[in-house]
């Protein structure tokens, strides 16, 4: 598991918001989504201990790509409908989401893939 894998899923267990932890980092939003989208890394070791000090993990198990997280069921599921949705184009629709003729604002998206998941 990569780095940007590993912050996005330990920020996700926190229930922290991208916009929060790039705030307590000292960071823009935008370098941390370069982070975990693996596009980017951080040049600077303190802020790797600093993502490390955080969530109260190592930097080296931060930077270790052998090392990994254990997904519970629930999160690989919650990849895999993302993962699906992107590439059916739902991801344009970050907005708002048509369920039974009705509007959802962007926050019952991660609801409805719960929902789903329940289905499963």
């Amino acid at each position: 598991m990569q780095f940007g894998e590993k912050i996005r899923l330990l920020r996700k267990r926190a229930g922290i918001s991208q916009k929060d932890f790039a705030e307590q980092l000292g960071i823009t939003r935008r370098a941390l989504v370069y982070y975990e989208n693996g596009e980017r890394f951080p040049r600077e070791a303190e802020l790797i201990d600093k993502i490390a000090d955080f969530f109260n993990v190592s930097s080296d198990f931060l930077t270790d790509d052998s090392e990994s997280i254990t997904m519970t069921k629930e999160e690989i599921f919650l990849e895999k409908a993302k993962a699906e949705d992107k590439l059916r184009g739902k991801a344009k629709q970050k907005n708002s989401l048509k369920l039974q003729n009705v509007y959802l604002p962007a926050e019952n998206y991660q609801m409805k893939i719960k929902m789903r998941f329940l289905r499963y």
